[in-house]
């Protein structure tokens, strides 16, 4: 859940998500929502999901990357 203010900036942001298919994030509730019910539940269900960047040198937030499970 640490992560879910980075996530909102992230995620709030209209062109990002244009390519990732998540809806754009309101609030830091929606990015805390979307870690409990989706991003866990990948994991578990899965085995797989997506993984935190974080820049070495400053231990800063980068974004994410991974795999997301696709019915389709």
């Amino acid at each position: 859940m640490e992560d879910a203010p980075a996530i909102f900036e992230m995620n709030s942001n209209p062109e990002v998500v244009r390519y990732t298919g998540n809806f754009t994030h309101k609030s830091v509730e929606d990015s805390q929502m979307i870690i409990s019910e989706n991003i866990w539940k990948q994991y578990k269900e899965n085995d797989y999901g997506r993984w935190a960047v974080i820049l070495k040198s400053t231990g800063e937030f980068a974004g994410w990357c991974g795999l997301k499970y696709r019915p389709e």
